[in-house]
């Protein structure tokens, strides 16, 4: 399997065009963690790089994890199957050019055009309303609301006690969020709304929860119509909704967590439900597959949001998911992270402070404690994906 890091997919697939150019950001945060699927990949694979890996980190890596799987430059390409972050024109059009001037034989996933609808808000919303259908405990009034007007959205605020906030169809990990001010909108706000409305067509415009606790599912699709519940994936986010990184817990520790709020038989109501969700309408997706939910207060309980968004592609939830049963020591536990590092330099500054603060112990290819690299850091890295690793808590 040949593995490549292209982020930015919704985007990507929202402008559908195999000659799609990411923003500068989402090329930069491409190159800085291309090596990334290395760590969810299996052994034996290629993970396809920009430029050659660098020296001393390949030297860390041949030292403690032999068995990752080989970084690639185009020129080092051999014939296999590809396996994007996600699935979209731009990308398969991307693999299918490498391999045609490289003169290889990489066999593509197909692009279904129904993965248009599977990769925007309203499938979540679609979803969610199933899942409100089937399970009485999940308030309905968590619907969101799809709104085309600016004076739709302003209706919806304009007498409400709640605030509000309105997300672009084609967006996630917190990105394409418009926080919305109580009663009206002042002209700023309106300026970014009026631009998502002209980008994508329509916001989806839903209330402000009183978050305890983001967490995914996690599944994995076969292709022909099967799928299975591979875990559970805690995560956290600023206050204002972009993903930060995630807890690298024990399964067991994370269904009691969520448990201990919700109960554990709605949790595995949903994922039965989610099950059948994805038999029917993601039948031909080979792959895996996260939802995002989270645990709120509502009038002094505890309630379960089961779907805020559907991530149809490798996420960094699958991603902490691997690193957790494939990469951490058996009492180990901790955080993956992805930071950001605006100005050149910061990321390597941080980088050797950390290596130099908390050293790490790596015990038969596996992470006991301390500071892990996930990607090279380099003079020009700005985006930073690393872990923390300590021994588990009795």
């Amino acid at each position: 399997m040949l593995h490549y890091f292209n982020p930015g997919h919704e985007a990507a697939v929202l402008n559908a065009s195999p000659y799609y150019i990411p923003p500068a950001n989402v090329r930069q945060l491409q190159w800085d963690l291309a090596f990334l699927p290395a760590w969810y990949a299996e052994p034996g694979d290629q993970v396809l790089l920009p430029a050659p890996l660098d020296a001393d980190y390949a030297l860390l890596l041949q030292r403690h994890f032999p068995t990752l799987p080989r970084p690639v430059t185009d020129a080092e390409m051999t014939d296999d199957t590809a396996s994007p972050w996600g699935i979209s024109p731009q990308a398969l059009h991307h693999l299918e050019g490498i391999a045609c001037r490289q003169k290889v034989t990489l066999r593509l996933p197909a692009w279904h055009d129904a993965y248009r609808y599977l990769n925007s808000r309203a499938a979540a919303r679609d979803c969610l309303s199933t899942l409100l259908e089937a399970l009485p405990d999940i308030d309905p009034a968590l619907l969101p609301r799809p709104c085309g007007r600016e004076d739709e959205v302003r209706a919806i605020i304009h007498h409400s006690a709640h605030v509000w906030l309105a997300k672009a169809p084609y967006s996630s990990s917190g990105r394409g969020l418009l926080w919305l001010p109580r009663h009206d909108l002042p002209e700023k706000t309106r300026d970014v709304l009026r631009g998502m409305l002209r980008k994508q067509g329509r916001v989806y415009v839903e209330r402000v929860l009183d978050k305890v606790a983001d967490f995914s599912m996690q599944f994995a699709c076969d292709g022909a119509g099967r799928t299975s519940f591979i875990g559970y994936s805690h995560f956290t986010t600023n206050d204002r909704g972009a993903y930060t990184g995630h807890f690298l817990h024990s399964h067991e520790r994370i269904v009691n967590y969520l448990a201990s709020y919700v109960g554990r038989e709605l949790l595995e109501d949903v994922q039965r439900h989610l099950v059948t969700f994805f038999n029917k309408c993601a039948s031909f997706y080979p792959g895996p597959v996260g939802v995002d939910m989270l645990v709120y207060r509502d009038n002094g309980r505890y309630r379960l949001h089961p779907c805020l968004e559907i991530n149809l592609r490798h996420s960094m939830g699958y991603l902490a998911l691997m690193l957790q049963h494939r990469h951490l020591a058996p009492q180990a536990e901790g955080m993956f992270a992805l930071d950001y590092h605006a100005t050149p330099g910061e990321a390597l500054q941080a980088h050797r402070h950390l290596a130099a603060t908390y050293p790490p112990r790596i015990e038969d290819g596996r992470i006991a404690s301390g500071y892990l690299p996930l990607c090279p850091v380099l003079p020009h890295t700005k985006y930073q994906a690393y872990v923390l690793v300590h021994a588990a808590k009795e």
